[in-house]
């Protein structure tokens, strides 16, 4: 299980390098695109492991599609990135054509628009990381 969970933060580690972290608390937040899209919390990708530009920082994964109602009662306070979990692009696919698409995962980085209140609203930065989910 570790094994899977690694591979999902060697694709955030892509993606994260040098972009500014945003502290972001998570509970008790209703996250949105900004084409007005409700984002659904998957869960926290833990600081922990080898990944060593992002070690000791926590990710939020969310998704455009509900999920299992993530609770985060045990989450951190604050996380320093936002990824979109997604099914990859046919052009992604096409990179990976050696792989089963059924095994691919995509996450994109998010950016922060808005904060006000309890609303947050990101925008997809365009910068996508695929990764073999087992």
């Amino acid at each position: 299980m570790g094994f899977i969970v690694q591979m999902q933060r060697y694709a955030i580690e892509t993606l994260a390098g040098e972009t500014p972290h945003l502290n972001l608390p998570i509970v008790g937040l209703r996250l949105y695109l900004d084409d007005g899209g409700l984002l659904h919390i998957l869960g926290v990708s833990r600081g922990v492991g080898t990944c060593s530009l992002i070690h000791g920082i926590n990710v939020l994964v969310v998704s455009e599609v509900s999920g299992n109602g993530y609770q985060l009662d045990c989450v951190p306070l604050s996380v320093a990135y936002v990824v979109l979990l997604r099914q990859p692009t046919g052009e992604e696919i096409q990179r990976h054509a050696y792989l089963d698409r059924e095994c691919l995962q995509t996450i994109e980085l998010l950016e922060l628009v808005e904060g006000t209140g309890d609303k947050i609203i990101l925008r997809k930065t365009g910068r996508a990381a695929s990764y073999v989910h087992i």
